[in-house]
């Protein structure tokens, strides 16, 4: 994962982090959507 941004904000643990990458059919690489999940 390269140019994720604000990853200061969330804690040191305690968080689930979900990465959903776009499958490009002929590439090797491509757009991701991340999330980060945490407690209440």
């Amino acid at each position: 994962l390269e140019n994720v941004a604000r990853l200061e904000q969330l804690p040191p643990r305690g968080f689930y982090l979900v990465v959903a990458p776009i499958k490009i059919e002929t590439g090797s690489g491509g757009p991701t959507r991340i999330f980060a999940i945490l407690p209440q």
